[in-house]
């Protein structure tokens, strides 16, 4: 995985023309405290997605796509999002839903306009029953597209690598989670699972660090740990291996859903070794759940997400 900036994919109502059944997952508790999903039935949503635009998304499945996959996580989510609108009274509803992606494009003045207008907070006073009306009827379309836009976009383009470890220190909390009174706050990562950008590579302590990708796991783990399929659970506690924790970094009251975990044609132990990093890591920074799931057809990946809001 690879991230370097952040940009914010929001959608405004009132903006027009734009807009797995898998058994490789693990769900666990983060021990973070907070409020549980078992809590919020009389609670708002603050609903995040943070996507990956790193060159994960060149990947291919057959004749399936990362994109095809993506967007049909974004799809899943706005349609949860607008079927629960639905369910409190779409007039009534306060609830907000953010998308941001990571790296950051050079961004053309249209595509600038469509990742600036991607965001709804129906908590806000200009939020009257007009562009409540226009966010329940468009918000689906409107994500969707601007979504696909955008990733057609990035591909043309040389792709840094995505800094989740950065945006987890510098913004994660502060945009992802809301007062917890009143919100259940939920972010969806959609990414292959690798913590791959060149300005974190120094920063370690023991055998935990800010870098994680293919290469770290054959060279530190593989190779000099020397990890197997039979040990490497085992050697992972040993020697405390893991993500560090960025400094002050508290996500109480954030549940997590990690999707489209991705080691390639690496050997099957490799996806195992990258979930465990993920969960625990997440774990580590307060979350009160954690679940984490590998890449998967779109049919599933949409019903995971859908059972996950519902908890």
């Amino acid at each position: 995985m690879r991230f370097s900036k952040i940009l914010t994919l929001s959608f405004l109502a009132a903006l027009t023309g734009l807009i797995s059944c898998n058994p490789d997952t693990v769900v666990t508790d983060g021990g973070g405290g907070g409020d549980s999903a078992s809590n919020t039935s009389t609670k708002r949503t603050n609903l995040t997605i943070l996507l990956d635009l790193s060159n994960r998304i060149n990947a291919r499945f057959g004749q399936d796509t990362q994109q095809n996959r993506d967007v049909a996580v974004v799809k899943a989510a706005s349609t949860w999002f607008k079927a629960n609108m639905e369910k409190q009274g779409a007039l009534k509803a306060k609830d907000r839903y953010a998308i941001y992606f990571e790296p950051q494009p050079q961004m053309d003045a249209n595509l600038d306009q469509v990742a600036r207008s991607l965001q709804v907070d129906l908590g806000k006073p200009e939020m009257d029953p007009k562009a409540k009306k226009e966010v329940y009827n468009n918000l689906v379309a409107q994500t969707t597209a601007g979504v696909e836009r955008l990733y057609e976009f990035v591909k043309q383009q040389p792709q840094d690598g995505a800094d989740l470890w950065g945006f987890a220190k510098e913004k994660m909390a502060a945009r992802c989670i809301m007062d917890t009174t009143k919100y259940r706050n939920v972010l969806i990562v959609v990414t292959d699972g690798y913590l791959d950008h060149v300005r974190n590579r120094s920063i370690r302590d023991g055998n935990k660090a800010a870098f994680f990708n293919d290469t770290y796991i054959q060279d530190e783990l593989v190779k000099k740990g020397q990890f197997t399929a039979a040990n490497w659970s085992a050697k992972y506690e040993a020697g405390k291996y893991g993500l560090l924790v960025p400094p002050g970094t508290n996500l109480k009251g954030l549940d997590v859903l990690v999707l489209e975990i991705n080691t390639y044609s690496r050997p099957p132990f490799y996806a195992d070794i990258v979930k465990r990093y993920v969960t625990d890591w997440f774990k580590a920074m307060g979350a009160s759940r954690v679940e984490v799931r590998a890449t998967d057809v779109p049919t599933y990946t949409e019903e995971n997400v859908k059972a996950f809001l519902q908890q």
